[in-house]
């Protein structure tokens, strides 16, 4: 991240967050329950202090494993004529995998 930051790329941080009252619950929220808890002000839906994004930097909320179904997320790289992306995570096997993909 600090490499990332240093040369100046564009830097997209996601949160998995879902509505108050569980309105957008979906198969991955059905699959893994306490997914539903992850709202806007839930500490387990922040992300760590240790990886805070910076002003200007991106913050996609979503509720499925992929940081680009039904977010905004492509539409911003392409604005900003990102053509390689380094992808990093918490949860390989999930939503880097599934972003990736």
């Amino acid at each position: 991240l600090a490499t990332a930051r240093e040369q100046g790329w564009p830097v997209a941080h996601t949160r998995i967050v879902y509505a108050d009252d569980g309105a957008d619950n979906n198969i991955f929220s059905i699959k893994v329950p306490g997914m539903l808890g992850l709202i806007e002000d839930a500490h387990n839906s922040h992300i760590v202090p240790e990886l805070a994004p910076a002003p200007g930097e991106f913050i996609v909320r979503k509720n499925v494993p992929s940081a680009f179904f039904g977010t905004p997320l492509a539409a911003w790289l392409t604005q900003r004529g990102v053509q390689t992306l380094l992808v990093a995570g918490a949860v390989t096997s999930g939503c880097v995998r599934s972003s990736v993909v």
